[in-house]
């Protein structure tokens, strides 16, 4: 167990000030440095559930993250689900690859693995991509409940994952529908400025890279 003392002094100053402030007061404060990382490795390294004592406070802007994380997932699961509950979508997932290749903006690269991986195994990925954006949804929600209400370096990380997922799958819808990159048409005032689409791939690897570095 890390040194009393130690534990109460972070339990006291999570969430008000950060990691690095820490380590500076502790090591100004005579605490070897060996000491001080053995302290915060045995609190990344241990869930708050099992080690109530050394809690993490959640900060503001990581229940905003949370939040985004919520809404994403909350995104993925109705699109899932309803991938699901229609009869047709696996049956017709290959006649609407194909019909996409028809059109004018689709990556050339992307034009060749359509051809030769996607449609040939085209039920396949069908179940895949359902699949998929259920469980992505379900765990980006699981995740973000849990992260909304303390801090865990492991959860981090899984929600930095999943968002990595999510922004995969949505670049894959991107690329094989040819969505052109939104830019500025007066023909199109009465509809929205950007696609959904390239702002849920925006937030998701926005917040992949945010959860992989938050400490």
């Amino acid at each position: 167990m890390p040194n009393q003392q130690l534990v109460d002094y972070i339990k006291e100053n999570s969430g008000k000030i950060s990691r690095i402030e820490m380590i500076q007061h502790l090591k100004d404060a005579g605490w070897p440095d060996l000491e001080v990382l053995n302290v915060f490795t045995f609190i990344d390294s241990h869930s708050d559930r099992t080690n109530p004592q050394i809690k993490t406070k959640i900060k503001p802007y990581q229940r905003w993250m949370a939040a985004i994380s919520l809404t994403l997932g909350y995104v993925w699961i109705i699109s899932g689900i309803n991938k699901i509950l229609n009869k047709d979508f696996v049956a017709g997932f290959g006649d609407f690859t194909k019909g996409s290749l028809g059109g004018t903006g689709i990556w050339e690269p992307y034009r060749g693995v359509i051809n030769q991986l996607i449609i040939p195994h085209a039920t396949l990925f069908a179940y895949i991509v359902q699949y998929s954006e259920l469980g992505i949804g379900i765990l980006l929600i699981l995740a973000a409940i849990r992260h909304f209400f303390s801090y865990s370096r492991a959860v981090s990380i899984l929600l930095s994952f999943c968002n990595l997922v999510g922004f995969f799958l949505m670049l894959n819808i991107i690329l094989s529908s040819g969505m052109k990159l939104p830019w500025i048409n007066p023909l199109n005032a009465f509809a929205p400025g950007v696609n959904v689409e390239y702002v849920m791939l925006l937030i998701s690897l926005f917040a992949s890279v945010s959860y992989l570095n938050d400490r």
